[in-house]
């Protein structure tokens, strides 16, 4: 259910699920992003990164939990696969985004076009894949939003395009929430990451390399607790299988006890190398 109300500029995730077929992707995912932040969202791959975008965009629909944004919040959304439509001018397509309030000025659009290797006279009928998804996001770039969204920005640009990008991002002064696998972008644009990590959502008030740290931290102390409950484990499986007599002090309560420890489930733990967000 998305729900949407007057508040300050902000989209809030209330214990939003979500899976496709058998393979639950968010499991009561809370989360907050202001017109303040900039986000990364980190995460190996399949975790449902995208997922979380489509959901923000009303793509699709959360299987329970709310979605709520403020009232009259505008959103600027790069997708993988853009749609531009035919038979006009990369100029004509970015002044189309645009508005009374926020009009689109002919010099920006001209910049942004030059900077990203694009003619603005060229129709968008000859333009590669690569060359749409360029001018889809000079257009995020150029026209006005409370939050900017952005997945894999960095595709299809060569290392000055994305060294522009890097300084654009640096100064913007609204909301960034992104999804990119180049690190470096990562570290140098945002200053806040969020994990996704088994269907749970990790907040992390730092930049890239301090969350390398903390995630380290983080699945220490995990390996830690699990550990503790796997030795409760062994213990409470002998008591289960000693004789009726041995058990009989208290034998109700460790019995409930050990069923709902033996539902606990158990991650593999290994060196971390944070090798995919």
């Amino acid at each position: 259910m998305i729900i949407k109300r007057v508040n300050t500029m902000v989209i809030t995730f209330k214990n939003v699920s979500f899976q496709y077929t058998d393979m639950p992707l968010l499991n009561n995912v809370s989360l907050s992003i202001t017109e303040h932040d900039k986000i990364g969202l980190v995460g190996v791959n399949g975790t449902g990164k995208t997922t979380i975008l489509k959901l923000i965009m009303e793509e699709i629909n959360p299987l329970k939990g709310e979605i709520i944004k403020s009232g009259g919040i505008r959103i600027n959304y790069l997708p993988q696969e853009p749609y531009i439509p035919n038979d006009v001018t990369c100029y004509q397509y970015v002044l189309s985004l645009g508005s009374k309030e926020h009009p689109v000025e002919e010099f920006e659009i001209n910049s942004v076009l030059t900077k990203l290797k694009l003619n603005p006279k060229e129709f968008t009928n000859h333009l590669s894949g690569g060359q749409k998804r360029r001018l889809a996001l000079a257009g995020c770039m150029v026209s006005y939003c409370d939050l900017l969204i952005l997945d894999e920005p960095t595709n299809h640009l060569d290392n000055e395009m994305i060294l522009y990008l890097e300084k654009y991002l640096m100064r913007f002064n609204k909301g960034l929430f992104m999804v990119t696998h180049d690190r470096y972008f990562l570290e140098r644009c945002c200053n806040k990451m969020f994990e996704l990590d088994n269907g749970k959502i990790y907040t992390y008030e730092a930049n890239y390399s301090e969350f390398l740290v903390l995630k380290q931290e983080r699945l220490e102390r995990e390996a830690k607790e699990e550990k503790k409950i796997k030795a409760i484990l062994k213990t409470e499986l002998e008591w289960m299988n000693r004789g009726v007599e041995a058990r009989r002090t208290k034998q109700k309560y460790r019995i409930e006890r050990f069923k709902e420890l033996s539902k606990t489930t158990f991650r593999e733990h290994k060196d971390f190398v944070f090798d995919s967000v």
